[in-house]
Parts: structure tokens; C-alpha cells; sequence
């Protein structure tokens, strides 16, 4: 296949106004979506805008707390959990209406308590209070 120089000109031009630009997109990209979910424990509590808040089950960075907070929604209140296995401290995932650990197998239930071992003790749980502009999580 043989290319025209005007064409080898132009893909080439293209490319190099690619890479040039990519990097500052992705940046500003990254930048909006941490402006949106950045949150952080001040005086001891997280603020959870309700706007960031789309499904029943929802996990969120928090700065200053070690791995994320889990929020539930349920039909009469909010749970907040620590996304943290109480056996070694690994973080967990969400699987269905269960939480596991893939490091050694413990499984939570939504509540916080332990389904499964080999962890003891269950999740460390927060207090929530529903605020006029979201939900405020007692961390401390």
C-alpha cells in the first residue's frame, strides 16, 4: 500500500496534535471528576452531597479514612461501613447484597456482621444523619 505524501503529512500532523493534546484533556478530565467525589473528614464527620449519591449501595474515597466508606441506603435510614476486612485490614468489595474479602474469604452481610470467616468481628460501622443538602457520616 503506497501513501500520498499529503496524506502521510496529514496523519502524521494528526497524530503528533493528538499527543500533544491528550495529556491536558485526560487532566481536565481527571480534574472534574475529582472536584465532583472529592471528600474528606473534617471535624470528624463526611459530608455526602446528595446529588453524588445514585444507587442504594454507594462507595466512596474519603480522605483521611484508610479504604473507602460504604453508604446504604435503606427505605427508613443509612448505614455507613468501613470497606475494610476486620481479619487483616483488606479492602472489600461489593457482591450483590453481600460484602467479601478476596484476600481470605470473609464474607459480610449489609448489616456489617460476619458471614463468613475467617474474620471474627464484624465491620466498623458509623453513625449517619440525614442533612438538608445529603448525609453527614460521624467518623470519629
Amino acid at each position: 500500500m503506497t501513501q500520498s505524501r499529503r496524506n502521510f503529512l496529514s496523519s502524521a500532523c494528526t497524530l503528533c496534535a493528538a499527543a500533544v493534546l491528550a495529556p491536558s484533556v485526560l487532566a481536565a478530565t481527571a480534574e472534574e471528576d475529582d472536584k465532583k467525589t472529592k471528600l474528606k473528614v473534617v471535624d470528624g464527620k463526611v459530608l455526602i452531597p446528595a446529588g453524588i449519591i445514585t444507587e442504594r449501595l454507594s462507595s466512596f474515597k474519603v480522605k483521611g479514612l484508610p479504604r473507602p466508606l460504604l453508604l446504604i441506603k435503606n427505605p427508613d435510614a443509612w448505614d455507613a461501613y468501613l470497606l475494610r476486612c476486620t481479619h487483616m485490614g483488606v479492602g472489600l468489595k461489593i457482591d450483590g447484597e453481600e460484602l467479601s474479602c478476596p484476600a481470605h474469604g470473609s464474607r459480610f452481610s449489609l448489616s456489617g456482621s460476619v458471614i463468613k470467616g475467617p474474620a471474627k468481628e464484624p465491620l466498623t460501622r458509623y453513625k449517619v444523619n440525614a442533612v438538608a443538602d445529603g448525609v453527614e457520616v460521624i467518623v470519629a
